[in-house]
């Protein structure tokens, strides 16, 4: 009896060793930290994907804008943040992977922060609380993998119990777990990408950005190369995507390929925006993802990009807005390279 479970754990551990979702999904994570008040960072994975989930929390409900864009997205209560009307308030984000069925993370979240009010108003009459809004944004993860995992409501209600202030993780992680860029030619060309994050002040004002990275394109370097992308395994080689096709190389034609991307990003700052000013700093830094990744919000991308202030009053200043729209564009370029080591 003792030699068989020896021999059991011995082929638990080559397989675990073997398998190239669970040694894989497990490289590279660091944790990027900082001083942000307010706010806190869950991500949880399941490695049998892998896939997995990244969830902000909100000490309070801020003020929301969402920028949808490019032909294929799903996401989940983002109508009041993208128009002009209704309140765009939310208490939570969440970010996940296994496309479509993803979004039950969100619903995970929703249900915890609804049992937390619930306890602290010491009853649970839904008529007297207030519905947490939580907000949310997947990714299609299935390009590298081999299974049909997928994320449960269990999944983001663990990424928000371990929800962590001033820290966040960057690389393989939550709901870039299974991220993969560089697809057009073929999943077979297309390579890992993950999660990344950057932090900076601009004035007295706190800005993060927070990236998960899915795209159909390939991930440029500081010096315009292909760092990550369209690889061809065989020759180790990366390559522009417009220049091969310039040379007569075609993409894989939908929909015999269903190869569906997304670039998921969140931008937080402290600074005091209105709703108006909030969508100007959307529209102007999700522009500048177009300068690292290429190309950029096809018509097999669906990007989203929200902006949130934990602030927001309405800047006295007339070219806040502006200006940190520009220092976003740069912080969410610098997500980008976060994941990648080089």
């Amino acid at each position: 009896m003792l030699r068989f479970t020896r021999y059991i754990i011995g082929v638990a551990l080559l397989w675990a060793i073997a398998s190239p979702h669970t040694a894989t999904a497990q490289l590279d994570r660091r944790t990027l930290k900082f001083d942000f008040p307010g706010v806190k960072f869950g991500t949880t994975e399941d490695l049998g994907g892998p896939t997995g989930v990244t969830t902000i929390l909100f000490d309070k409900s801020v003020m929301a804008v969402a920028d949808l864009r490019g032909g294929s997205m799903s996401t989940r209560d983002t109508n009041a943040l993208e128009g002009t009307h209704g309140q765009p308030l939310i208490d939570a984000l969440v970010f996940a992977g296994s496309s479509r069925f993803g979004l039950s993370a969100a619903d995970g979240v929703n249900r915890l922060l609804f049992e937390l009010r619930a306890k602290s108003a010491g009853h649970n009459r839904a008529r007297d609380l207030v519905i947490p809004g939580v907000a949310g944004s997947v990714i299609y993860d299935f390009s590298l993998r081999e299974n049909s995992v997928l994320v449960s409501a269990d999944l983001g209600r663990q990424s928000a119990i371990q929800a962590q202030a001033n820290q966040i993780a960057i690389g393989r992680v939550g709901a870039g777990v299974g991220a993969a860029v560089g697809k057009l030619f073929g999943r077979n060309q297309a390579e890992h990408s993950g999660q990344g994050a950057h932090f900076l002040r601009y004035q007295n004002h706190r800005v993060l950005a927070i990236v998960v990275l899915n795209a159909a394109g390939n991930v440029l370097g500081r010096s315009g190369q292909v760092i990550a992308g369209s690889h061809k395994k065989k020759e180790n080689q990366r390559r522009s995507i417009p220049k091969a096709i310039l040379q007569g190389e075609s993409v894989v034609k939908f929909p015999a390929s269903n190869e569906l991307n997304s670039t998921l990003t969140a931008l937080i700052t402290d600074a005091p925006l209105s709703r108006m000013e909030l969508k100007h700093i959307a529209m102007t830094a999700h522009a500048a993802l177009g300068k690292v990744i290429e190309p950029f919000q096809t018509s097999r991308d669906g990007d989203a990009f929200y902006v949130i202030t934990t602030k927001p009053v309405g800047s006295a200043d007339s070219n806040m807005a502006l200006n940190l729209g520009l220092v976003a564009g740069d912080a969410v370029q610098e997500a980008v390279w976060s994941i990648f080591k080089h």
